[in-house]
């Protein structure tokens, strides 16, 4: 199939201002940051959560159960952007990785959370 000189395909990848660029970078960024911050505060909640009416127990089980229904729409975004990434010759390895590990993070706190943090009871 022969395109007409003006059209696009499929197959090459679509043209963007440098900001456009630039904006689609930084949430390719900021997504897997916003990840680990959720450890981060979680972290938080457990040591002032001490003095509080809710328990460092509370936090920790609530924060497993909020992660049981992230983490499905987490790695659907991380796929969707790695696609758009890919569709537009703006992919890095830097980049995939550092959603990787933001990932992986997420998944071994929802381990932890599930097996009580390695209780044996």
């Amino acid at each position: 199939m022969n395109a007409a000189k003006g059209e696009k395909t499929e197959t090459e990848p679509e043209e963007f201002t440098e900001y456009q660029l630039q904006e689609f970078r930084r949430v390719n960024w900021l997504i897997p940051n916003l990840a680990i911050g959720y450890v981060t505060l979680v972290f938080a909640l457990i040591f002032f959560s001490r003095n509080d009416g809710l328990s460092s127990y509370e936090v920790f089980v609530y924060s497993g159960l909020i992660l049981m229904y992230a983490i499905p729409f987490y790695a659907i975004i991380l796929i969707w952007n790695t696609m758009k990434r890919i569709r537009n010759g703006t992919n890095t390895l830097a980049v995939t990785l550092y959603q990787l590990f933001s990932f992986i993070i997420l998944i071994c706190w929802l381990i932890s959370v599930v097996t009580f943090n390695g209780s044996p009871v």
